[in-house]
């Protein structure tokens, strides 16, 4: 169905006929009220994705490209499918490198914290700080912990991910995390959230590591 006169916009959806547009959804929790998309949807329709670079040996395998976004990298690594053992999956950004494996979401470097880039910034909530909804784990928590106080005890730079969910437009972002106070960008929205993370000790083969 098409409008004669034109369409009656209410954010991205058309009142008279119901046809949908992309931009100006009316976000809560992560899904627009108005035509029922979830924020993962929404980036879906723009992700572009480039072909994988392998390198590494017979025992450790690497794979790596390019995005514009540390969302762009959380979206695609998100749509991995299973993934081998000794097996690592990279995305670099401007903003940092985002990686996964078989335990879930890991960093070889520091990622941005502020002003990072997104297509989506006009959804969030500029110049102004929210509680973050959420933060908590992703893949295999135990697993995660282990390797990185392993990574961390042997002087490389290893940082605990937890996915923080935003106070504003609810989508999940997984960000480098440290003991106390917390203030971490939505990757989507760009709204800046404030969380608290407790300690963690892990006991490794050199002995007590806080993360």
């Amino acid at each position: 169905m098409s409008c004669l006169f034109g369409h009656k916009w209410n954010g991205c959806k058309c009142e008279k006929c119901g046809k949908t547009r992309d931009g100006q959804h009316k976000l809560d929790n992560g899904k627009c009220t108005e035509c029922g998309k979830t924020i993962e949807d929404i980036i879906a329709e723009r992700l572009k994705t480039s072909a994988w670079s392998q390198s590494g040996n017979a025992q450790h395998k690497y794979y790596s490209q390019k995005a514009g976004t540390l969302l762009e990298a959380c979206e695609i690594l998100k749509r991995l499918p299973s993934i081998p053992p000794m097996t690592y999956y990279l995305v670099d950004t401007p903003d940092g490198t985002l990686g996964r494996d078989i335990v879930g979401f890991f960093t070889e470097s520091l990622l941005k914290t502020g002003r990072l880039q997104t297509e989506y910034r006009s959804y969030g909530k500029g110049g102004e700080s929210v509680e973050a909804q959420s933060l908590k784990d992703y893949g295999d928590i135990m697993k995660v912990q282990s390797t990185v106080a392993a990574i961390k005890s042997s002087g490389q730079y290893a940082k605990l991910i937890l996915m923080m969910k935003c106070g504003h437009c609810g989508y999940e972002s997984p960000v480098e995390t440290q003991e106390g106070d917390l203030e971490r960008e939505c990757y989507f929205c760009g709204t800046n959230n404030k969380t608290h993370r407790g300690g963690v000790n892990v006991f490794t083969l050199k002995g007590l590591v806080k993360l």
